[in-house]
């Protein structure tokens, strides 16, 4: 059965045709798993994957209706066998520890019910750097730095309204106009500096606190 491109997978796609610094990537329905069809996930790895290790980032079709970091996305090793497991992974992760989030998700946000054996697999070359998380909160942009585990001192995260690039900030200013609504936005810095866009999301749809508070505040 042709399962629906998930947002993940659509919104990479449109970056990229508009000139975003997108990482190359490859999309695997579940039927691609369950029929073992892996020929153009092999010709991608040959291509794009010098490396040993690449990143699966899920792709659920109703991933979107659920919050960001509700399913994960796993470094693994450059082959088919590595991005199966990963995907067996994050099916296990989601019906184990993150058993309790997507039920919250559905009872108190009306997410959909969701076949996690209908999740897909967005597949990118590994980029060494720093994580990066960028989306506005009320008027003001806020960017979230991931723990940094490539460094020999180790940072925590954090999040700032000053990022340590302000390319950062008119970047990710372009891709909400371009995209046309509020979203998320995932960036990988590079330790030569280069901005990666690995992932948007739209969030026009949610109300967050901090939203409701400066509309109050109005």
């Amino acid at each position: 059965m042709e399962t629906k491109v998930p947002e993940k997978a659509r919104l990479l796609e449109k970056l990229t045709s508009g000139g975003f610094n997108v990482p190359p990537f490859i999309f695997l329905r579940p039927d691609d798993f369950e029929n073992e069809r892996f020929e153009k996930l092999e010709a991608f790895l040959e291509r794009h994957c010098d490396g040993y290790k690449v990143i699966a980032r899920s792709a659920h079709p109703k991933e979107e209706e659920y919050k960001s970091g509700t399913f994960d996305s796993f470094g693994t090793y450059a082959d088919v066998g590595g991005v199966k497991y990963a995907r067996k992974k994050m099916i296990r992760m989601a019906g184990s520890i993150k058993r309790l989030s997507i039920e919250r998700q559905q009872r108190f946000n009306h997410a959909p019910p969701i076949d996690l054996d209908q999740m897909g697999v967005i597949v990118m070359p590994f980029i060494e750097g720093t994580g990066v998380m960028a989306k506005v909160l009320g008027h003001q942009w806020e960017f979230g730095y991931c723990r940094d585990r490539t460094r020999k001192i180790q940072k925590e995260p954090f999040i700032t309204q000053v990022p340590h690039d302000r390319r950062l900030v008119q970047l990710s200013k372009q891709i909400q106009e371009f995209l046309g609504f509020r979203c998320e936005i995932e960036y990988i810095v590079s330790s030569l500096g280069e901005i990666h866009v690995v992932q948007a999301k739209d969030i026009s749809h949610i109300d967050t606190l901090e939203q409701k508070e400066s509309e109050r505040r109005i």
